[in-house]
């Protein structure tokens, strides 16, 4: 059975570990950071939108977007990372694929994407 929303961060202490000891990557309409737990439990994902991004509505949109995005893509990532989005204020210039696209490029050049499985499915639209 697929765990669908269960591989998330809860704690303040989670974010914070990941904040102070992980590393930083900046794409174009987000901001990664990840943290290496080194253990062999799947990777985890944590959404930050603040209130400039947009009002509550719109947050709530990204955040299912985002966690639908990490939902597709969580078997391909190698195990023991924790990984933190925090979107830009001009995300919402990207569709869901576009934000699917853009996270894909991202994690495969960071490299913690597993080697025998890089990428999205196209075909799980």
């Amino acid at each position: 059975m697929v765990k669908r929303y269960g591989f998330k961060l809860h704690k303040k202490w989670e974010y914070q570990r990941v904040y102070q000891l992980g590393a930083k990557y900046s794409l174009e309409h987000l901001t990664l950071f990840i943290f290496d737990r080194s253990d062999s439990n799947p990777a985890r994902i944590g959404i930050t939108a603040t209130k400039k991004i947009a009002g509550a509505v719109g947050r709530n949109r990204l955040r299912r977007q985002l966690n639908e995005v990490f939902f597709k893509l969580q078997y391909n990532i190698k195990p023991g990372f924790d990984i933190v989005f925090m979107p830009r204020k001009n995300v919402f210039e990207l569709d869901f694929r576009g934000m699917r696209d853009e996270i894909n490029i991202g994690l495969n050049e960071i490299g913690i994407f597993d080697k025998n499985t890089v990428g999205y499915s196209n075909n799980a639209d």
